[in-house]
């Protein structure tokens, strides 16, 4: 797999993972993370990890996401001291989305998607519930499927094989 991002928050010195800094750091977070161009709202630091209260927004920075089709995997460890949390993946327009569900103990956790494009971003959303979010990797395979899965797409909540914003609804009926 290529490495496309990494972050491990190391910069979010203040605070710690079971009392975060409270202090929301706003728009750009340019000097707190390994790579320029991450961005968020109301973000908190804890102690080498990032805190995200319910309805927070963390962005990556402009990605060149379409290699491999695409097809690129995002994993991250978590928790969250509401159990469970629920953390959501998307696009910056909601065209893509999935989303995992966080224990109360530090776990990885992986998100696949299939969208990337040139300059693309992602949307990471605290939602419900506050979450912890730590060891962020970016990857894409090396190799290329010619043959599309008939599987039914991880999101797609009303099965119209498309993930969108259409699916949220009824993902949040779900949870």
């Amino acid at each position: 797999a290529k490495v496309v991002l990494t972050e491990d928050f190391s910069l979010f010195t203040a605070g710690t993972d079971q009392a975060p800094d409270m202090t929301n750091l706003m728009m750009d977070l340019t000097g707190m993370t390994q790579t320029p161009g991450w961005s968020g709202m109301y973000v908190c630091q804890a102690g080498g990890s990032a805190y995200l209260p319910a309805g927070a927004y963390l962005f990556t920075p402009a990605l060149d996401l379409s290699a491999n089709n695409g097809s690129f995997v995002v994993r991250f460890k978590a928790k969250s001291d509401a159990n469970p949390a629920m953390v959501l993946m998307s696009d910056m327009y909601m065209s893509a989305l999935d989303y995992v569900q966080i224990t109360s103990e530090w776990q990885e956790y992986s998100l696949t998607f299939s969208n990337g494009a040139p300059n693309y971003m992602i949307a990471i959303q605290a939602m419900y519930s506050d979450f912890y979010i730590d060891d962020a990797i970016l990857a894409q395979e090396n190799k290329i499927s010619s043959t599309p899965s008939s599987k039914a797409m991880r999101g797609d909540m009303n099965n119209d094989s498309e993930i969108d914003i259409y699916d949220l609804p009824l993902m949040r009926k779900a949870v």
